[in-house]
């Protein structure tokens, strides 16, 4: 599922050395996506990273959600040709 978190810093969930390297990067806030792997399954996360606390805008999001796919695609796209190019190694 989709995750936001508007102020890394006043956040309580996330593990200290995560929220750490974060701010020390200058990500005050974040939401991340699943990338969809064959079966639906999660097979990376699209992260965005903002300077400031805040919440994605409702433009971001979708942004997110489409990146996300098309990762998804490239990432499907590569599979295939990696598995063509094994059969033809074979052959």
């Amino acid at each position: 599922e989709p995750v936001s978190c508007a102020d890394i810093a006043a956040s309580d969930v996330w593990a200290q050395e995560w929220r750490d390297a974060c701010l020390k990067e200058g990500i005050r806030a974040c939401h991340s996506v699943p990338v969809a792997g064959p079966g639906e399954r999660a097979v990376a996360s699209l992260f965005l990273c903002f300077s400031e606390p805040r919440s994605p805008s409702p433009w971001e999001l979708r942004l997110a959600e489409l990146c996300a796919r098309l990762v998804a695609i490239a990432l499907d796209r590569d599979r295939g040709e990696r598995a063509l190019r094994q059969s033809e190694e074979r052959y």
